[in-house]
């Protein structure tokens, strides 16, 4: 096993869609926090010039911020290019050998079929570890050097299981696009239907409970569960599946966010549970569907 997940971790360093997405995130990660600062210092001088106006009597809507709050938009990050990168690292694991036509080989010594695939999958694991560590890093110093100082231990702190909650919730998606690669008949399809089931469970779901817009998923900030009527029924039955939604959830309660409700034992069970179900899924992939012929 420790072979592949050497092989795992080299082939993920040299593979170009995944580093390419690996690019994107982090890039996105380090402005998310020059955006959260763009955006208090505008609202900020608004509220500034109304008040010397005579506009206003309202204090400054950002003065008992947490710098944490400059982190809340890489929640919406992780979930639209961390996810996606996720399941392209999943799906070119599981794709790599089959194109090549080396797994055929590789099952015929003496490796077990859940040798093979909880190799890769501890390769990719430890690759998007790493590279949430790097991200978490880059916006804990883009996060000092705007607020002027060192945080306090307890935002850093803050700050690491955030980052950390991002790794099942990623590493659940790097599963379902394994998955798909190893069982598909087409490239095409082994990559359309990890990216169908992400976008279902990040719009189509959240949508269902609550009859919210595709733009306000977009939001760092939650919608509010729907409370009676048919929504409010869905909601309470689908919403724990909207592992995006709960995702939102945990982390803002982690930043320490005032707007955000909801329940965060209840998102944590979510997003650990989609990682769980996930790994058991993959585990009844059987061998012969492993080796089976990879079409145009």
């Amino acid at each position: 096993m420790k072979a592949i997940i050497r092989q795992e971790l080299l082939a993920l360093s040299r593979e170009r869609l995944p580093l390419m997405l690996f690019t994107v995130f982090v890039s996105m990660i380090s402005v998310s926090s020059l955006i959260g600062f763009l955006t208090k210092t505008t609202v900020s001088d608004v509220w500034i010039r109304t008040r010397e106006a005579g506009l206003t009597s309202a204090p400054n809507p950002f003065a008992s911020l947490s710098p944490l709050y400059y982190a809340r938009n890489s929640i919406i990050y992780i979930i639209l290019v961390g996810t996606l990168m996720a399941i392209i690292a999943g799906v070119s694991s599981a794709l790599r050998d089959r194109k090549a036509a080396t797994i055929d080989l590789i099952l015929s010594r003496p490796t077990s079929r859940s040798a093979y695939i909880y190799g890769k999958l501890i390769g990719i694991t430890i690759w998007l570890s790493l590279s949430l560590f790097l991200v978490g890093v880059i916006a804990a110093v883009v996060i000092s050097i705007i607020f002027g100082a060192a945080l306090p231990a307890s935002d850093y702190a803050r700050l690491a299981v955030f980052f950390l909650l991002a790794l099942p919730l990623l590493s659940g998606f790097a599963v379902i696009g394994m998955f798909a690669g190893l069982l598909s008949k087409r490239e095409t399809s082994a990559l359309l239907l990890p990216i169908s089931f992400w976008a279902f469970v990040t719009f189509v779901i959240p949508q269902i409970g609550t009859a919210a817009r595709p733009v306000a998923l977009l939001n760092p900030v939650p919608l509010p569960p729907t409370s009676g009527g048919p929504f409010g029924a869905l909601n309470f039955f689908i919403g724990p599946f909207a592992v995006s939604e709960q995702f939102k959830v945990a982390s803002g309660k982690i930043l320490n966010d005032p707007d955000i409700s909801g329940d965060f034992s209840k998102a944590i069970i979510s997003i650990l549970g989609f990682a769980v179900l996930t790994s058991f899924l993959i585990s009844m992939v059987k061998r012969t569907s492993i080796r089976g012929v990879l079409s145009e």
